[in-house]
Order: C-alpha cells, then structure tokens, then sequence
C-alpha cells in the first residue's frame, strides 16, 4: 500500500460510492443543502473532506507560488491542461463544450482519464503559459484550475 495518496485515485474512490457523490453534489438527502467552502486533509493512508454552509472564516486558500518547472522538464515529459469542470458523463461534458467554443474558446477540448471527464479551454507543455492563461480567466471564472498529466 502507497504511503501517499493520489488526488486522481481519491477522488476515483468517491466517484465509485454514490453516497459520496450525493453528499459532494448536493443530491439526495443533501439536496437542500448548498455548500459555500470544503476541505480536505490527507493523511498517510486517509483522505477526509468536510463541506459547510458558511464562508469559511479564513477566506480563500493562496495560491502556491513555490512551483518551478524547468523548460526541458515540462516540454518532454507533461502536458498541462486549464480545467474548466469536471462531469460525470461524457453527454454533459459535450454540452459544455460545446458552449466554451461559442464563447470563443476554439482550443477548449474534453479530457477523459480514468474515470474523470473533464473540460478543458486550453492546454500546453508550457507550465508557465498554462498559468498565465488561469491568471488571464480567474475572475471571469474562479473555478478553473490546473491538471498535469
């Protein structure tokens, strides 16, 4: 067994338990419920997440500034891809791109790995770039984030 877990693998183990994934998209008993801040903290073998109803007190976490990549390093051996969401299916992954390319996004794509589908509105072997096109969109949409594979 890994001594460290895998963000991909943790979230594959809550995509596969329907109460989990009932209780993170607010179906089921928790439809009513409307989450304003999560968390989750990893542990040797343990992940746990926690949703609440309030903003959390502490506001918005920083963004990491200590990640460097050398040019050779990120041009041969990863590709870096602007998440735009994350969708159960491939249908509703299709619809939302569908729209990001109306709005202008041309070299928005979906991603499938795994178990996850996931849209993209752009992607690269340049980190440095991947993070300048996140900068560019954060405000018009706070949710993107950033995949390596």
């Amino acid at each position: 067994m890994q001594d460290n877990l895998k963000v991909d693998s943790i979230l594959s183990f809550w995509e596969d338990s329907p109460e989990a994934m009932d209780m993170i998209l607010t179906n089921g008993i928790w439809k009513k419920k409307s989450w304003a801040c999560m968390g989750v903290g990893l542990n040797g073998h343990y992940a746990s997440v926690w949703f609440g109803q309030r903003p959390d007190r502490a506001g918005k976490p920083k963004i990491c500034r200590s990640v460097t990549r050398s040019k050779e390093k990120s041009s041969t051996e990863h590709a870096f891809y602007l998440i735009y969401g994350s969708y159960p299916a491939t249908s509703s992954a299709t619809k939302v791109l569908g729209h990001l390319k109306t709005k202008g996004f041309k070299s928005a794509g979906i991603l499938r790995t795994h178990k996850h589908v996931r849209v993209y509105l752009s992607h690269s072997s340049d980190f440095q770039q991947i993070k300048r096109e996140r900068q560019k969109w954060m405000k018009k949409y706070p949710k993107i984030w950033i995949l390596e594979q």
